[in-house]
């Protein structure tokens, strides 16, 4: 992924053409706090998932390498616009390890609008680099769509945390995490094998179907890491308690908890209190949520891996969805 330094110079003249170059060194800067921290896991899968396919379509060039580079920059520019947004709407100190861009002294709410100038430039580099391939329609069309469904996931989970942890459900959290979550895992598949001109639609099919399932087992994962995972390791502190999230372990805990289990819930959850906070990681240790959560995660990574080696398809990036299991397997991060 060493592009960026290239991608950080187009965003600046991009920005500069419409505005000063106040405005573009400070969008410069925005990026720079954020965009080379991270795992960089939907970037890497555009770059991977087009060498394994493009050997295949036989388009390998140099200049095509480094279009799938950049195509997957874009990519973290997108993911990193919609975890600014995440952060200011939960108020997070926390990110990749530092403090979150929107709690800077100089920054503030500030934010966003730094949050519409990220997203902008996503689509202002695709016109740049993109505009005169067959594949840009298809490019931006995912772009676009995956935006919308991500934002109306969010929208809902936002919805749902207003209410009583009495509604949440395992159909409303799949909802979401399926929105919110698993269509950022099928978007960089999808983009670079338009890049690589795969046309088979069952192809597709086929990859949205795993991608989709690794997504969900990424978000539980997430919501698993939030409550006990290690700040230290995963560069975040956790608050789904605290902000009344439906996170897969609460829906879990009501779903096995007993009548005074439940109203230990009631009590505690969505408070603002450690020793409230404290309450509900008990209950959850004692309904044996930690152990119910590495039986999900054998089974779910059993279930994803058979679905790949069922795989026949030159089309059906095998490898790359692997690695990416592979990866995710027993993260702390």
């Amino acid at each position: 992924m060493n592009t960026v330094p290239e991608i950080l110079h187009d965003i600046r003249q991009l920005s500069e053409k419409y505005s000063t170059k106040d405005t573009s060194q400070w969008l410069t800067k925005c990026l720079e706090f954020n965009l080379t921290k991270g795992k960089k896991n939907r970037g890497f899968l555009v770059v991977q998932t087009f060498k394994e396919l493009g050997r295949t379509n036989t388009n390998v060039s140099a200049e095509n390498i480094r279009l799938s580079y950049i195509l997957g920059w874009i990519t973290e520019i997108m993911q990193y616009s919609i975890l600014m947004a995440d952060d200011i709407i939960d108020n997070s100190s926390t990110r990749r390890g530092q403090i979150c861009w929107h709690n800077l002294n100089e920054v503030g709410l500030m934010a966003i609008n730094d949050f519409v100038m990220v997203h902008s430039s996503v689509y202002a580099l695709l016109q740049k680099y993109f505009k005169t391939s067959s594949c840009y329609f298809h490019l931006f069309e995912l772009y676009k769509e995956t935006m919308m469904i991500m934002a109306s996931g969010a929208s809902l989970e936002l919805l749902i945390s207003k209410g009583s942890v009495e509604s949440f459900s395992r159909s409303l959290y799949e909802t979401i995490v399926t929105n919110k979550t698993a269509t950022t895992l099928y978007f960089p598949f999808a983009l670079a094998m338009h890049l690589a001109d795969v046309t088979n639609p069952e192809a597709f099919r086929q990859v949205k179907i795993i991608s989709m399932e690794m997504g969900r087992y990424f978000q539980v994962q997430d919501d698993y890491l939030d409550c006990f995972g290690d700040p230290k390791i995963t560069g975040k502190i956790g608050t789904d308690i605290e902000e009344n999230k439906c996170s897969w372990l609460a829906v879990e805990c009501m779903n096995r908890a007993n009548n005074e289990q439940k109203l230990t819930m009631l009590e505690c959850y969505g408070k603002y209190d450690p020793k409230m906070i404290q309450r509900v990681k008990n209950l959850y240790k004692s309904l044996e949520l930690p152990k119910l959560y590495t039986n999900y995660e054998e089974i779910i990574h059993t279930k994803i891996k058979r679905l790949i080696s069922n795989q026949t398809s030159n089309d059906v990036p095998c490898n790359t969805l692997l690695l990416m299991l592979d990866n995710m397997y027993q993260r702390t991060h």
